[in-house]
């Protein structure tokens, strides 16, 4: 029985760490969009 419940929490842990780590790729994503966004010179291709 004791095995049963180190797999189950070995797959909690496992599944808290890819939550996490989503998050952070995906607050890295958004920062570096806005970042890119507010730091960027403004291009010719408005001109059509």
């Amino acid at each position: 029985m004791g095995s049963a419940y180190g797999v189950a929490g070995s797959t909690i842990a496992f599944l808290i760490w890819v939550y996490f780590s989503a998050q952070i790729l995906f607050f890295g994503a958004e920062f570096t969009q806005v970042w890119r966004r507010e730091t960027s010179v403004p291009s010719d291709a408005s001109r059509g």
